[in-house]
């Protein structure tokens, strides 16, 4: 299984995290479809696992906020991105990504497809 690297530079930018599509693949896709032709957003499981794996080992002056959007879907607020330090990289497995979306969203991920 592949593994997602979420870099702090992503959250300066609105086409960070691959344009918020980092985790649109085969594996997120087959656990966030619902049936019927709905599926769960691929924001949810990004955006918990930038709170719990790459905000803590910021500046602790930096702030996220959500952004509702077809782009990135978590950034460093305008008046916090002077904080972000560019070289910060986390690498994370698919089942890291997918407990940070379970601790953080429990309800939709209690609507996603079981594996």
């Amino acid at each position: 299984m592949a593994s997602y690297m979420l870099h702090a530079s992503s959250l300066c930018s609105r086409y960070g995290f691959s344009d918020g599509d980092l985790l649109s693949d085969e594996d997120f896709d087959a656990r966030l479809y619902q049936g019927d032709g709905m599926y769960i957003s691929d924001d949810l499981p990004l955006i918990a696992a930038v709170r719990k794996y790459l905000v803590p080992k910021l500046d602790p002056r930096v702030e996220v906020e959500e952004i509702h959007t077809h782009h990135n879907p978590i950034r460093a607020t305008d008046e916090t991105k002077q904080f972000v330090d560019h070289s910060i990289t986390v690498e994370l497995s698919f089942d890291e990504i997918w407990q940070a979306f379970v601790e953080y969203y429990p309800e939709d991920a209690a609507r996603a497809n079981p594996k």
